[in-house]
C-alpha cells in the first residue's frame, strides 16, 4: 500500500470527521480510500446516473405517487394479491 500526504480544504475538513463519526470507516484514510474505490468503479461501469440523479428522479416518481393518491387514483391490495402476482410473472401467465 502507498501512503499519501493530502491536504483537505477547511470547508470540507468538518464533513470528513463526520463521515468518519458517523459511517463504518475506521479513520479518514478509509473513507477517502472507499471514494477512490467508488470512483474508480463508476468510470469502470462507464456514465450513468450519479446519486444525485437517482435520487432525484425517485423523489419525483413519489410525488408522482402521492398526488395520485390524493386524487383517489389508487388501487388497494394485500400482501396476498403482491404474492400472488409475483407468482404470476414467475410462471410467466
Amino acid at each position: 500500500m502507498t501512503e499519501v500526504a493530502l491536504t483537505i480544504p477547511s470547508d470540507l475538513q468538518g464533513f470528513l470527521e463526520e463521515a468518519v463519526r458517523g459511517g463504518p470507516f475506521r479513520d479518514a484514510g478509509d473513507f477517502l480510500v472507499t471514494l477512490l474505490y467508488d470512483e474508480k468503479a463508476r468510470k469502470e461501469t462507464g456514465p450513468g446516473e450519479t446519486d444525485s440523479e437517482k435520487w432525484n428522479a425517485l423523489r419525483a416518481e413519489i410525488g408522482i405517487g402521492i398526488a395520485q393518491a390524493e386524487r383517489g387514483e389508487f388501487a388497494e391490495f394485500t400482501a396476498a394479491d403482491i404474492l400472488e402476482e409475483g407468482r404470476a410473472r414467475r410462471s410467466g401467465r
